[in-house]
């Protein structure tokens, strides 16, 4: 993603010293000193276009943007089922009713809900086999703070 590289000149607040400046200064620089006889193609995405720098949209520099709309049903579903392929999905879990309510959310939103959901299921699991464990081993109560070396203690 080239958003912070293409945000406009100046505003970049706390980007150690302008170094988003000097990169789209040189960007420019670069594209300036490109003859005709060179075929040269920069592609960037952002999914902040109204932050690109102005210098960078005057004929010569970027000449086409493209924009690619957010998903609709059917794509949301291939992403989701796309993003939990190697995850193991309870039966109970229905991808289609997922895509219809997440109308609105991008392909990369819809990326983070699925790493944040085999997130919390691989800690719900952790949990459950630690609970199962200490039931199995007739222990009363368990504590992962501090353990003591010495006998008194205890």
């Amino acid at each position: 993603m080239c958003t912070p590289i293409l945000s406009q000149r100046g505003g970049s607040v706390g980007d150690a010293g302008g170094a988003v400046d000097r990169v789209l200064n040189q960007l420019l620089t670069e594209m300036d000193g490109m003859s005709a006889k060179k075929i040269v193609f920069i592609i960037g995405a952002t999914n902040k276009p109204d932050i690109i720098d102005y210098a960078l949209l005057i004929p010569g520099h970027l000449d086409q943007l493209i924009y690619i709309p957010l998903p609709d049903e059917a794509s949301r579903l291939s992403i989701f089922k796309a993003c939990l392929t190697k995850s193991l999905i309870s039966k109970d879990v229905d991808l289609n009713a997922l895509a219809k309510y997440s109308q609105g959310f991008s392909g990369a939103d819809i990326t983070e809900i699925c790493h944040q959901a085999c997130k919390y299921a691989i800690r719900e699991n952790i949990e459950k086999i630690i609970e199962s464990y200490y039931y199995r081993h007739n222990v009363k109560s368990f504590s992962l703070g501090r353990v003591s070396a010495c006998t008194r203690d205890r």
